[in-house]
């Protein structure tokens, strides 16, 4: 088990990530959309790292009205979540979320105002790649909460085929 002084450094390494504004940039293959959505997508984020601030954004949430609650990987919605709708969202995303509780630190979470966030991404504590992007794509968030109305993520675009000698070199990697 680690000490108390790698978990605060670990947790100060996904601080400094979160904040630097280059969580999940336009380093991708397929450029996102320029719209508001996106934008405030590709904007500074900070991370939620005590588990005391991701049990508080639960309340926020459950409490402060509509949000698009928008799946990447799927249609964006087309109207806010409310209600019962929402509070089982949120109680599935908490689940999710809190089953990395055994962590010093969250670092699943990040949102644009940590004192009233209109822009939450959600990521998979499991699965959530590689902070230095190294090896491929950023991963998606699982889930993106927002007061702005989602516009949905353009296909990636086919991959190209290496050439002959690109493929006996090694050269495309």
């Amino acid at each position: 088990m680690r000490d108390n002084r790698n978990a605060r450094r670990e947790c100060g390494i996904l601080a400094n990530i979160a904040t630097s504004g280059h969580h999940g940039r336009m380093n991708q293959a397929a450029p996102y959309p320029d719209t508001a959505f996106w934008r405030a997508y590709l904007g500074p984020a900070k991370g939620l790292l005590r588990w005391e601030e991701v049990a508080a954004l639960w309340d926020y949430l459950r409490a402060s009205g509509d949000w698009f609650v928008f799946d990447p990987e799927g249609d964006a919605p087309e109207s806010p979540l409310e209600g019962a709708a929402l509070a089982e969202e949120v109680a599935a995303l908490e689940t999710l979320v809190n089953s990395g509780h055994d962590r010093h630190c969250s670092g699943a979470i990040y949102v644009d105002d940590k004192d009233a966030p209109t822009f939450i991404k959600v990521f998979d504590p499991r699965n959530m790649g590689s902070s230095c992007g190294w090896g491929g794509a950023p991963i998606l968030p699982r889930r993106i909460i927002s007061r702005i109305q989602p516009d949905p993520l353009p296909p990636a675009p086919e991959p190209v085929k290496a050439g002959f000698f690109a493929r006996l070199t090694g050269a495309n990697r």
